[in-house]
């Protein structure tokens, strides 16, 4: 429903209400004038006694609540105008107390296939395309932009400022370490030989001009002789080190990695010499001038790439992933008490938000606001206040008249 329906529909209920108040005041009068000659209009005017007074209370109750009435400046009247920054302030607490706690955040997100939704959402190629398109043109907008307020040399600022105060000897250290510590370089290793055997098998041409030109007094058929058995050695080596995972090689690979560590971090000189590249790369200006091409050529892959090909994939990928209902719950889990660490760590920004938010607000705003949306609810409160009035008044009415009270 929108903002105009609802002012019209309140304006209406609050004419309905007070028109009620003159209404059941003309009837006390004419009942209580009436019941001398007609005795049971007595209960009648009971009841509209009461509920004037009832309804008048009400009206009091609920005016108060946002102005004051009759534009007079009693105490505690317009409750919202002048409480506006407590309200906003109790707000806050309220959702910070209540909202954002990792208990409250865990159990909703429990009750929730995240994970399950996200994967069957994905399960369409349709909408993944669609997502896809709107990623495309964000990225696009976002690169033309920030090319436009010079984000790329910015970028290069902010990272040469950072490698500057950073160690990079120190750093590939570290990762080393982690690298040894973990086994990983059984697989660096795997991967070195795979690109070993693919450098030399694509280049012997060129390995055998190279000998050729190193070697003048040799034939061209001796040389390819050669530079073929090297490569093939070579290859076979490879090949061999790379299906046994007991060869001796990988214990020396690994020596010689724990050797390297060990310089990185004792040896300055060494560590110099690895941040030697770096720094040639800051102070010549080649680092501005790839970060803008890394970043055009990123655009012009987002562009450029089959979105099609790349939905469908995904499609795919979502359905898969759907049938394994162990990962899904493992991974919801997870999510959930990552989320809920990350959202009960910023419960105090969040709180402190709505209390600014609210504090900010204009007060006839707020009122207005609150007005239209529970405004409606609070005329019935009315009309059920002048009900409940003259029904106590009914049953009050014998009672009085049993006392001798007239």
């Amino acid at each position: 429903m929108g903002e105009t329906e609802k002012r019209r529909r309140l304006r209406r209920d609050r004419m309905i209400t007070t028109a009620m108040l003159p209404v059941v005041a003309v009837l006390l009068v004419v009942a209580s004038h009436l019941k001398v000659r007609f005795p049971p209009l007595a209960w009648v005017q009971a009841f509209a006694e009461a509920a004037l007074i009832g309804g008048l209370a009400d009206w009091f109750a609920v005016v108060a609540l946002f102005r004051q009435p009759l534009g007079l400046p009693l105490p505690h009247t317009a409750l919202v105008r002048r409480n506006k920054d407590r309200i906003g302030r109790e707000l806050g607490r309220f959702v910070e107390e209540n909202f954002l706690t990792p208990e409250t955040i865990s159990a909703w997100l429990a009750r929730r296939d995240v994970v399950g939704i996200a994967l069957r959402a994905g399960t369409n190629a349709a909408t993944v395309k669609s997502v896809l398109r709107g990623a495309t043109e964000i990225w696009t907008l976002a690169g033309d932009a920030a090319m436009e307020a010079g984000v790329p040399a910015c970028a290069r600022r902010l990272l040469a400022a950072v490698i500057s105060h950073v160690d990079p000897g120190a750093a590939l250290a570290k990762l080393l370490r982690a690298i040894l510590a973990s086994g990983a370089e059984r697989s660096v290793l795997d991967c070195g030989l795979m690109l070993l055997s693919g450098l030399l098998e694509g280049n012997r041409v060129e390995l055998r001009i190279r000998f050729g030109k190193r070697s003048p007094l040799t034939s061209s058929i001796f040389d390819s002789f050669v530079v073929n058995r090297f490569v093939d050695g070579a290859i076979d080596v490879a090949g061999e080190i790379a299906a046994d995972p007991e060869h001796k090689a990988r214990a020396q690979f690994s020596a010689w990695l724990e050797n390297l560590v060990v310089r990185l971090e004792t040896d300055a000189a060494l560590r110099a010499q690895v941040a030697a590249p770096l720094q040639r790369v800051i102070s010549d200006g080649r680092l501005g001038a790839l970060i803008e091409q890394l970043w055009c050529t990123a655009g012009g892959s987002v562009t450029g790439f089959e979105q099609d090909a790349i939905a469908e994939a995904i499609a795919r990928s979502c359905r898969e992933m759907l049938r394994d209902r162990r990962m899904i719950a493992v991974v919801n889990a997870r999510l959930a008490r990552a989320l809920a660490a990350a959202l009960s760590g910023t419960r105090l920004r969040l709180s402190t938000l709505v209390e600014d938010v609210v504090r900010a607000w204009d007060s006839q705003f707020l009122t207005d606001k609150l007005e239209l949306e529970v405004g409606r609810d609070l005329q019935f409160i009315r009309i059920n206040g002048m009900a409940v009035g003259g029904l106590a008044g009914v049953v009050l009415h014998p009672l009085l008249a049993l006392a001798g009270i007239n």
